[in-house]
């Protein structure tokens, strides 16, 4: 597909990530585990009920008596839901439509590149050579090496790109620059880089629309000079352009992938504009020559070919169905839609559970108030219900409103991908070395490789897979959202939202709303907390587990715990220094201790096994 919002994909690929203001989430481990859907790796062989003598299900017996584990059980029930519905069959067909839709993009660019390069054209217009050029150094960009104080190493870039001259490795880490710098330029705009669900709690609805117009009044003054600079229209570059979503953006109709998107464009955006405004990196792409082998390879004409011949046999249902070709991709990509949809049928709630969910908040709110008062001073107490009880919340969708969104979304992302093929047709007849640029560097950028056949319509699905367990708020925030899970399962919401509510008496703490010995009090059960861990990063999410165990609940610990390599350790296995919780044995440990005043002589035996130590105390009570 002819896309150059390869830019995009570049922007994550190489770490520059629109959520670097990490949101404060619950059982976040979990959620990654269930967001790999059905075939979860660290689900098999530890779920509620099994009985195999170990000391790891020696300990997990004692601390859960209720079973473990039943989140990930869940996670496998739902993958076996049986979807009959006609408007789930109308779902699947239209992502049957839009894989189609999405070859016959590829096979026309590449068709494109046949007759280019059959003709023996050559690309030799200026905006036509630029592009080429930065697309084809991007796309090695990867290659760049950093030394360990994390500083780019030119010398050892150029080592590892032996087939590049000096020159052109200047050139790439320049442009690479240019890429960083543009996202610290669109970083000013903090709410873009924040996960919608924060985003949505941090402002009122006036405070979103006008962030909303800034950043798109920002975007439209940069359009006109992008076009100007690259000689390609806007629709080529940004995905709200293409898909219309501009217009729902205007006029306050938009969702979440709006605006996800705008934050992409606004990023893609910045950085065609300040790299179009540099004239001496645009002299140094402009002076090299077309190098379409290092992509293609030395003689692409007969791949080319092969691969318009493959796209056009399985079009026309003539692919052999037991080859692992198109046809087995197809299903890949369907599959991967069923199991968003799947997941949404098994752990959506109902419209029913839904309403009284607002009943069960207050009791919920309630019971926390009461197990911290003999903590909290009467002052704080009310403090905290009264802020609590003001929350907004965010409920999750019922399975009909789910599917729904997401049958929108991928007609969205056909119709751009309709909207990309018209245009791209139009240029081409106007500027065809500028659309052979793109065809060859971007839209095939992966051609010496197999190509991500039905790409963009796999990604919407896997971008809206529901996370049975995505509770947040956050320390700055006045909002809530509320998990499927939580609603459909009352133990579940009481235990995870008490934790959510911990976070909520931080903010009351650094807002300094509540009394001095109080205030005290918190203060000296992070000082244990923080010497009880690994470092300051986990001691506010233990703050909120803590919270939660003065409740006496076990449970969301229980049900997201397993006996595998990656649970059962005191050590968090999560390598991303900005993750903020400690390991799930830890977290469960901690709970016990708490809640009990002790840990089963099993589980000292079990971590015995392990090699690891204990450094666990029981914070309630600090001195």
């Amino acid at each position: 597909m002819w896309k150059v919002t390869l830019f995009i994909v570049l922007l994550w690929c190489f770490g520059i990530s629109a959520d670097d203001v990490a949101p404060v989430n619950t059982l976040n481990q979990i959620n990654r585990a269930l967001k790999q859907g059905p075939e979860c790796r660290t689900c098999p062989d530890n779920l509620p009920g099994q009985n195999r003598p170990s000391p790891r299900l020696a300990c997990l017996a004692e601390l859960c008596p209720e079973g473990h584990g039943k989140l990930f059980a869940e996670s496998r029930q739902a993958s076996s839901v049986v979807l009959n519905d006609d408007e789930d069959k109308r779902l699947v067909e239209f992502v049957r439509q839009s894989f189609a839709q999405e070859l016959r993009a590829q096979s026309a660019s590449l068709q494109r590149m046949s007759d280019f390069l059959k003709a023996k054209r050559k690309i030799a217009d200026p905006q036509a050579v630029q592009m080429a050029n930065v697309g084809h150094l991007l796309f090695f960009a990867n290659r760049i090496v950093y030394d360990n104080d994390g500083k780019l190493d030119r010398k050892a870039t150029q080592a590892a790109l032996p087939q590049f001259e000096a020159k052109e490795v200047d050139l790439m880490i320049a442009i690479f620059e240019k890429m960083e710098f543009s996202a610290l330029q669109v970083s000013t705009v903090e709410f873009l880089r924040e996960a919608y669900p924060l985003y949505i709690q941090r402002y009122s609805s006036r405070q979103i629309n006008q962030h909303v117009r800034s950043a798109v009044d920002v975007l439209d003054k940069l359009i006109p000079k992008i076009e100007a600079s690259w000689g390609l229209p806007s629709e080529a570059l940004l995905e709200l352009k293409r898909q219309d979503s501009l217009g729902r953006i205007r006029n306050g109709t938009f969702d979440h992938k709006d605006i996800e998107d705008l934050g992409k464009d606004l990023r893609t955006g910045m950085f065609f504009y300040l790299l179009g405004q540099d004239q001496e990196i645009l002299q140094g792409v402009r002076a090299l020559p077309v190098r379409a082998d290092r992509v293609l390879g030395a003689n692409p004409a007969a791949t080319i070919d092969t691969r318009i011949q493959y796209i056009q046999t399985f079009l026309a249902g003539k692919e052999r169905r037991d080859s692992l070709g198109l046809a087995e991709t197809e299903r890949e990509v369907i599959e991967v839609c069923l199991n968003a949809l799947r997941s949404a049928r098994h752990f959506d709630p109902s419209s029913e559970q839904r309403k009284a969910f607002p009943k069960k908040l207050e009791a919920i709110r309630t019971t926390f108030i009461k197990s911290l008062k003999p903590y909290a001073s009467s002052h704080s107490s009310s403090t905290i219900d009264a802020t609590l009880a003001g929350l907004k919340v965010a409920l999750p969708p019922t399975y009909p409103e789910y599917r729904a969104l997401l049958h929108r979304r991928l007609k969205d992302d056909f119709e751009g991908t309709a909207r990309m093929a018209a245009m791209t047709r139009q240029l081409a007849s106007q500027k065809p070395e500028l659309v052979a640029a793109v065809d060859i560097f971007y839209g095939n950028a992966t051609f010496q490789n197999d190509p991500n056949y039905g790409g963009d319509v796999k990604e919407v699905c896997q971008e809206n897979f529901l996370s049975p367990t995505n509770d947040s708020t956050s320390l700055g925030l006045d909002g809530l959202t509320v998990s499927q899970s939580s609603v459909r399962d009352d133990k579940m919401g009481s235990a995870v939202l008490m934790h959510e509510f911990g976070h909520q008496v931080s903010r009351l703490v650094r807002a300094t709303k509540l009394s001095s010995a109080t205030q005290g009090w918190y203060n000296r059960v992070r000082s244990c907390l923080r010497e009880g861990n690994q470092g300051d990063n986990y001691v506010e999410e233990d703050w909120a587990d803590l919270a939660e165990s003065l409740s006496g609940s076990s449970y969301s610990f229980c049900s997201t715990m397993t006996n595998s390599d990656r649970f059962f350790t005191l050590i968090s296995t999560e390598n991303d220094e900005t993750y903020a919780h400690s390991s799930p044995l830890f977290r469960l440990l901690n709970n016990t201790l708490t809640r009990a005043g002790s840990i089963p002589k099993s589980c000292e035996r079990a971590i015995a096994d392990r090699g690891e130590s204990f450094k666990l105390r029981n914070c309630t009570n600090p001195r």
